[in-house]
């Protein structure tokens, strides 16, 4: 990042373009950051790193307070990082792409449904430093978007000022807490928690037509006294910070895997 310019972040997420999370993270970033916020039109939740690809996808205006406030996009959360980067603004570099605040906790297992994520993760990709901001709450109608703005901007200065190693985003995770209650940051593992899933029959019977609605929700799976993974933070009220990176090979694993093409035993002659 060149000295004395204000920071260019890409600002997006998988709750819409007219999610309160998104407008919660614009509003505390933009005095200090240069922004180009670009959406999806309408929620993309649990969409993973999904792309369109061979499809027709409008791109409009979209205004706040009567002007040109960032971009509506008719695609997925990564769709919007790759317009951003390869169409909108192709000759200003981002120094960083965030996406959040989400409505709604991204931990154990779930990095992998999470389209909020998926974004991050886009951006590193391209080589970006990324970061993905999610926020559990408990009561719909209160959701603490001003915690999680105000974790965002501690944060994202944080990796302004000291960086990220290539190839890493952070995932994270803010308590249903005001700030002043949070018991500080903790870096963590992704956790065992997971989507427990629970079909109910909307319509139909299963001896011909059906419609069924997952209506399932987060399982805390993670056992207690591992106090370094995610969900463990947030039981802890902190705040959790779970480095990721797009390479997903096992690497622990890569020789027990070639013992499965190593000879076992007396080997019998050809043609024996």
């Amino acid at each position: 990042m060149t000295a004395g310019r204000r920071p260019y972040v890409l600002l997006t997420n998988d709750d819409g373009i007219d999610a309160p999370g998104l407008h919660a993270l614009a509003d505390a970033l933009a005095p200090d950051y240069d922004l180009l916020i670009v959406a999806p039109h309408v929620e993309r939740s649990a969409t993973g790193h999904a792309i369109s690809v061979l499809k027709n996808l409008r791109l409009e205006r979209y205004e706040r307070g009567g002007a040109h406030w960032g971009w509506s996009f008719e695609g997925r959360p990564a769709d919007c990082v790759k317009v951003a980067v390869t169409t909108i603004s192709p000759d200003r570099p981002f120094d960083l792409v965030l996406a959040g605040i989400n409505a709604g906790q991204n931990l154990g297992v779930n990095v992998l449904y999470s389209g909020t994520v998926a974004a991050a993760r886009e951006g590193v990709i391209f080589g970006i430093a990324s970061i993905a901001f999610s926020v559990v709450y408990r009561d719909p109608d209160r959701v603490p978007y001003a915690t999680g703005a105000r974790v965002a901007v501690e944060l994202t200065r944080r990796v302004v000022e000291r960086g990220l190693p290539p190839g890493v985003l952070l995932n994270v995770n803010v308590p249903d807490l005001p700030y002043d209650a949070l018991q500080g940051y903790a870096v963590t593992r992704q956790g065992r928690s997971y989507f427990r899933d629970k079909f109910e029959r909307v319509q139909g019977d299963l001896e011909g037509r059906a419609i069924f609605r997952n209506v399932g929700d987060r399982f805390a799976a993670s056992p207690d006294g591992q106090f370094d993974l995610d969900d463990q933070a947030i039981a802890q009220r902190r705040v959790s910070v779970t480095p990721l990176h797009v390479d997903a090979t096992a690497h622990h694993h890569v020789r027990s895997v070639q013992d499965l093409f190593r000879p076992q035993g007396p080997q019998s002659p050809p043609g024996a």
